[in-house]
């Protein structure tokens, strides 16, 4: 009778377990089925192995989460170069994250919801965040205040693009959304009717369709603009 997984392997036809095998196997499982769906069963499953084999290598779920959230984060961060002017650092730094969470858009909710990445987020992240803030000459409470607003910014929009849609009844539900758009009354909605051409399936919350099959490329480039705009504002505010 067929499974949907392969059997166990015997130790002798099977790599050895190992830390990364486990980081690697979590991101496929969260790849294939979200973040929601993710368990240690299935993990282990996926490993060929019983699941207490992997508390050898990472200690909970928590910890293996932390681990893929700092996996997706790893090659975000540029590398800083002397002379680098910071607005380029920071259009760089937001590009990257989001070709990052365009490979792994199922990552996307445990960066925006969770606090478990704090766990194991490399520092050369945070350190980038601040140097070009530094040069841009933002200190003490700017330094802050510029810190949180790239973050915010910088997670927020791509959590928000790729959203993930529902996974059961999916046709029927985006065919609810477009027929509740195409019934906008223009007295009562006159701007949102007059626009809604542009901004179906291209503006948030009028969407049936996430950044992977519709992504939101001259948005996220206008977007990236106004947070730097924001920041030379905060710069003069010394």
């Amino acid at each position: 009778m067929a499974t949907s997984r392969s059997p166990r392997r015997t130790a002798a036809d099977k790599p050895a377990l190992t830390r990364e095998r486990v980081v690697a196997a979590a991101l496929a499982e969260i790849d294939e089925r979200g973040a929601d769906a993710f368990n240690l069963r299935n993990l282990a499953d996926r490993l060929g192995v019983y699941p207490t084999a992997v508390y050898w290598h990472v200690p909970n779920k928590t910890a293996i989460l932390a681990e893929v959230v700092a996996t997706v984060f790893r090659d975000v961060a540029p590398r800083r170069r002397g002379g680098e002017d910071w607005r380029d650092y920071l259009r760089k730094l937001f590009q990257r994250y989001r070709a990052s969470m365009r490979r792994h858009p199922n990552v996307a909710p445990l960066v925006g919801a969770h606090l478990v990445g704090n766990l194991r987020i490399d520092f050369d992240f945070v350190e980038g965040v601040l140097g070009a803030l530094s040069d841009a000459g933002l200190s003490g409470a700017n330094l802050v205040a510029g810190y949180n607003a790239v973050v915010a910014a910088l997670i927020g929009f791509v959590v928000q693009e790729f959203s993930p849609i529902p996974t059961s009844d999916a046709q029927e539900w985006q065919s609810a959304v477009q027929q509740r758009l195409l019934a906008v009354d223009p007295q009562a909605h006159p701007v949102l009717a007059a626009n809604l051409p542009l901004l179906a399936n291209r503006a948030f919350v009028l969407r049936w369709q996430n950044g992977s099959e519709a992504p939101l490329d001259a948005s996220y480039r206008s977007f990236v603009e106004q947070v730097i705009a924001g920041l030379e504002h905060l710069r003069e505010q010394r």
